[in-house]
């Protein structure tokens, strides 16, 4: 039986298996599964590309948050399906089930909500007490022949109340309206990070993918070195430094297999986390690498100002700003006083009084009406307004510290990336 010629695609794959786990131990399943896909005989990367999954099946994944870890068995978290997925699609869905984004959408609810609750102090309040009892009682006054008596009452209260006059009630207002906008701005911020977030891991997995395919081109090489330097040995061409050269060229390869594995692991596992993805759905790029150059057509000052324009983050710390000079309005206007109109009225059938004797006498009742103003003011708080205006003061002096980190971080990372544009 005629044996294979080295550097064949038959026994390049079976020697490189048997010389790898005689030096290097025995080979993870992955790295098993990887070599019998490379083809050595046309000496190219094994580099895959699926045809992408429908839309219709990406979004009916559901999303990770409704998966209990803590519920299931160990062999239930191994991959149990593989998605490739084009860039458009990652997109798509990471719009739609990305938990910073639906996070996003419940705060600007809850800031709602919260503007709605204070916007309630711009309407009056309408109180009613229904209000029934039954009494005992001995006249010793009115009735000469000192009879016991029982007494029994019933009646509606009703009151209508309105601040007429509040100094803090604008300043809250004011507040529930700018924390709102900060929401808005936080979900449209990471309406404008996703995309690039998702484009940035896609292209990471990309990455990864060829380099753990470069990497065993490298191992079937210097396999192909290996042989050839055992053979110039036995010929009497070749010397044992040859062969160890080669054969310590392979394990470093080999090694630098195993890391770019672990890369690719992290990267796919990043994805998977901005997608929202089960941990048992693996999803791999169904597109090829495409290298797009471009020229950035602005200059480094104009980006910058660009960049100073159009930053949300930058918005959002202004309006927190905003949001620090209502509280601290509220907080001194705190003591002011608050003037109210005050309307109540009462109606009920009257008091019946049942005496000893079995007879009965009912007073009846016209109704009782009430309309007044009512004064509300503090005139010393033991110095509480005064603790509470520095505590406020002391935020927005962090505020303008961190506004000013937050420009110098913005230059140094606009500068850093508008280089790296012109480097590539």
């Amino acid at each position: 039986m005629a044996q294979a010629e080295p550097g064949s695609a038959e026994s390049g794959s079976a020697d490189l298996m048997v010389f790898l786990e005689e030096s290097l131990g025995p080979l993870p399943d992955y790295v098993l599964e990887d070599l019998q896909r490379f083809d050595l005989a046309s000496g190219q990367p094994w580099l895959i590309t699926l045809p992408p999954i429908s839309d219709e099946a990406l979004f009916d994944i559901p999303p990770s948050d409704r998966f209990v870890a803590a519920s299931q068995k160990p062999e239930e978290l191994l991959v149990a399906e593989t998605v490739p997925i084009t860039l458009r699609q990652a997109l798509n869905r990471a719009k739609v089930t990305n938990r910073e984004i639906v996070r996003g959408g419940i705060d600007i609810d809850s800031a709602n909500t919260d503007l709605a609750l204070s916007r309630q102090d711009l309407y009056p309040q309408l109180f009613l007490d229904l209000i029934g009892g039954a009494g005992y009682e001995e006249d010793f006054f009115r009735n000469t022949d000192n009879i016991e008596a029982i007494s029994r009452n019933i009646e509606l209260l009703g009151t209508v109340r309105y601040e007429i006059l509040d100094n803090q009630r604008n300043p809250r207002i004011q507040q529930a309206e700018i924390q709102l906008d900060q929401s808005e701005l936080g979900l449209r911020q990471t309406l404008i990070n996703i995309p690039a977030d998702v484009s940035i891991l896609y292209y990471n997995l990309q990455e990864a993918n060829a380099f753990v395919s470069i990497a065993l081109q490298a191992v079937a090489r210097d396999l192909g070195l290996v042989q050839d330097s055992l053979q110039r040995q036995a010929q009497g061409r070749g010397s044992n430094l040859e062969v160890e050269r080669a054969r310590a060229s392979l394990q470093e390869n080999y090694q630098r297999r195993l890391r770019d594995l672990r890369d690719q692991q992290a990267a796919r596992f990043e994805l998977a986390e901005i997608l929202s993805l089960y941990p048992t759905v693996l999803a791999v790029p169904a597109e090829p690498v495409d290298q797009v150059i471009e020229q950035w057509p602005s200059t480094l000052e104009e980006t910058l100002i660009m960049a100073y324009r159009y930053r949300t983050d930058l918005r959002i710390l202004e309006a927190d700003r905003q949001r620090l000079d209502a509280r601290l309005a509220e907080v001194q206007n705190r003591n002011d006083p608050v003037l109210s109109v005050v309307a109540q009225g009462a109606v009920g059938p009257g008091d019946t009084t049942l005496n000893s004797g079995g007879s009965s006498s009912t007073v009846e009742r016209a109704g009782d009406y009430f309309v007044g103003l009512n004064l509300d003011w503090t005139l010393y708080d033991n110095n509480r307004i005064a603790l509470d205006t520095s505590l406020v003061e002391q935020d927005l002096d962090r505020n303008i510290l961190e506004l000013a980190n937050l420009q110098e971080a913005i230059r140094r990372d606009v500068a850093d990336a508008y280089y790296n544009v012109l480097a590539n």
